[in-house]
């Protein structure tokens, strides 16, 4: 299983409708007597998160991974199960990403992998 969380960037962050997705997920958080973190069913439930920005990958896009992959690893969904796409330059004209056929191939390979 995979729960995949995709934005474009906006001001350096994620849309609000991810941020209010994830400010949800802290519900999935549970603590035990001891004060244990305890995600029931997150186990094997890998995070991805894949995020477009009109600039280049320091205007928000490895912000917004860090704090996704800091939320993943918070949850137990995290650690060498986390993966990210990040598409800098992807530009808002239509048809611009469709068109780019190294971006398509990386997509799929992307979505291969969580599959796998």
């Amino acid at each position: 299983d995979a729960v995949v969380l995709a934005t474009p960037i906006y001001f350096w962050g994620v849309s609000a409708q991810i941020k209010h997705v994830i400010d949800r997920m802290f519900c999935l958080v549970k603590y035990d007597e001891s004060g244990y973190r305890l995600a029931p069913g997150l186990e094997t439930t890998r995070l991805a998160f894949v995020a477009t920005a009109g600039g280049g990958p320091e205007w928000g896009l490895r912000l917004a991974e860090d704090t996704v992959k800091s939320i993943a690893a918070f949850i137990g969904a995290g650690g060498p199960a986390f993966r990210s796409l990040l598409v800098p330059n992807a530009g808002s004209e239509q048809g611009v990403r469709q068109s780019n056929a190294a971006l398509s191939e990386t997509a799929r390979a992307f979505g291969k992998e969580l599959a796998s």
